[in-house]
């Protein structure tokens, strides 16, 4: 099994809710020689974290949160990955839309992926090919799937 980087976004709808349980994701993480980080970087963006994957050669990293950490993850990854590989990414459901998750047929609670992905085979994960988008915003590159996914729910939401 690959070395698994775990982000777990707190403020992630299902996480927020105390609807996973982020105490049991951090020691399933913990006990298979992951590295887990539970929080950003003070200045909001993922860099301390994925530059301490690189580090440690990570090859999987996990998102614990929604559409939006999963972007945010990616687009920290391709940015500061300089020479080196991309690593494989998983998604769980965490998140108010799960937009990826979905796309891709995942069901399982957060838990319950976590535990399959620690405890499988690398030959036995399924994994997909995806073409990433490249959006500039301010001079400043983000990179994912969709963008504004979120903001039909957000526009309920407000209005």
């Amino acid at each position: 099994m690959q070395k698994v980087g775990f982000i777990h976004n707190p403020k992630a709808n299902k996480n927020r809710r105390g609807k996973v349980n982020a105490e049991r994701l951090e020691s399933l993480v913990s006990d298979s020689g992951g590295l887990f980080r539970a929080t950003e970087d003070p200045d909001g963006s993922l860099v301390g974290a994925v530059d301490e994957f690189y580090d440690a050669a990570v090859g999987i990293v996990v998102s614990n949160g929604g559409d939006g950490t999963f972007q945010r993850i990616l687009s920290a990854c391709i940015l500061n990955k300089g020479s080196r590989a991309l690593p494989r990414f998983a998604v769980l459901k965490s998140g108010t839309v799960n937009f990826f998750a979905n796309t891709f047929g995942l069901h399982n609670t957060p838990e319950e992926a976590l535990y399959e992905l620690l405890n499988r085979p690398d030959r036995d994960i399924r994994t997909f090919t995806v073409r990433t988008l490249c959006v500039n915003c301010d001079n400043a590159n983000y990179y994912g799937l969709i963008f504004a996914g979120g903001a039909v729910y957000h526009f309920i939401l407000e209005y």
